[in-house]
């Protein structure tokens, strides 16, 4: 299963590593781009075909370890691998 923090650290690499490169070619920062995109639909479409298979193994991630009235509880199921994968497309 795909921790849906990897995903939001993906996009956050990505975001600085585009600033660094273009920089230094334009066409270095839009290969990153291209890149973190196909990796975001890579794990999206993979934890979408994972809870095809196994529907009852959605994961709920606590961000700080607490229950969900003091921090934030990120839910990985089905339907956000679907609206993932489609917003990754």
């Amino acid at each position: 299963m795909v921790n849906p923090l990897i995903l939001i650290a993906l996009y956050l690499l990505a975001a600085f590593l585009i600033a660094l490169a273009d920089k230094i070619h334009r066409k270095a920062s839009l290969t990153l781009l291209y890149l973190a995109l196909g990796a975001g639909l890579a794990l999206s479409v993979y934890q979408l075909f994972q809870l095809r298979l196994d529907p009852g193994s959605a994961q709920d991630v606590l961000t700080a370890g607490f229950p969900a009235p003091l921090s934030i509880v990120l839910r990985f199921g089905l339907n956000e691998a679907l609206l993932l994968s489609l917003l990754n497309f």
